[in-house]
């Protein structure tokens, strides 16, 4: 399920209307949240299958022609919320994913 979550994230990156560097920029960032999520799954899978469907969630509002605003930001807040409580266990996993927050900020989030 994780893998097919991923899997759909990364289609929608490379189909998306994004800038060559942009893309490839999401496109690493999806690749290293790929490794932490299944290290993650070994011993939470609940949480890595929450974590990978807030970045679906917030990728596919992104790239919505018509985005929604309110969706936008709280498709944001889920995902960094559900990250918070692994700071300690899996940093590079929550450092990831404020990556990805970042950058998807910086293009209108």
């Amino acid at each position: 399920m994780i893998q097919d979550t991923l899997n759909k994230i990364e289609k929608q990156l490379e189909s998306a209307k994004l800038s060559d560097e942009k893309r490839a920029e999401l496109l690493e960032l999806a690749k290293t949240l790929r490794a932490e999520l299944l290290d993650l799954e070994k011993t939470s899978k609940d949480n890595a299958r929450s974590i990978a469907n807030f970045t679906q969630a917030s990728t596919h509002e992104l790239l919505k022609d018509d985005k929604n605003e309110d969706l936008l930001d709280l498709s944001a807040q889920a995902l960094e919320r559900s990250v918070v409580e692994f700071e300690n266990s899996h940093p590079r996993l929550v450092q990831t994913v404020r990556d990805i927050i970042i950058s998807l900020g910086n293009m209108g989030i």
